[in-house]
């Protein structure tokens, strides 16, 4: 979405209205005509220090009500339709499926390039150095394993959910789970065998 300079535009209104034209837009909370927000929702896990699991948002929680503070930085709510029209956008330069442009060739470079120049020191999102920051997406400048590859971007949401796009080989990854995500880095397992196997299947 774009947000005007000195809008007076509330950010969940604003919100409430997706980039890219879906059934299933952002903020389901917030769109008249869609069924409850809890009723494709599930438990959201987190995992206590001794190893177990535990409900960290029903249904009904957190995530099922407008926020009392929204950001522009978290809290969106998606699916994973939304989330790939969104990643394929990027991932075609600008261009929606309806061949209509909405970002410029620019735009999309300049938001999937490292801009803090992590190679030569400066901290990125990760200890190693792998990954530095561009706007709004991490994006990978030094590969570490099987995936992802140089140049990949995307982002990793700490409620389990995370997409990402591989330039390389056209390939758009977008893995939504119920668990909460402990950290960054290490990388969850979960998304480490999400790739690792997207990439297996992958015919070069």
């Amino acid at each position: 979405m774009v947000l005007p300079a000195g809008g007076a535009e509330k950010a969940g209104t604003l919100a409430s209205v997706p980039v890219v034209k879906s059934e299933t837009s952002t903020f389901p909370w917030q769109n008249p005509g869609r069924p409850s927000s809890t009723a494709s929702r599930d438990d959201c896990y987190g995992t206590d220090p001794a190893g177990e699991r535990f409900v960290f948002d029903p249904p009904d929680g957190q995530w099922a009500k407008p926020p009392v503070f929204p950001s522009g930085a978290a809290g969106l709510v998606s699916t994973v339709d939304d989330l790939h029209a969104f990643a394929r956008m990027l991932l075609s330069g600008g261009w929606l499926a309806d061949g209509s442009r909405l970002l410029s060739r620019a735009s999309i470079d300049a938001m999937t390039t490292d801009q803090i120049d992590v190679a030569s020191g400066a901290p990125g999102p990760r200890p190693d150095g792998s990954e530095g920051w561009s706007f709004g997406v991490g994006v990978q400048v030094r590969r570490t394993g099987l995936a992802p590859t140089i140049g990949s971007y995307g982002w990793a949401g700490c409620m389990g959910s995370m997409w990402s796009n591989d330039p390389s080989n056209t390939l758009v990854g977008v893995m939504l789970s119920t668990d909460v995500f402990g950290g960054p880095f290490p990388q969850p397992a979960v998304i480490h065998d999400f790739w690792t196997g997207a990439c297996a299947a992958l015919d070069y």
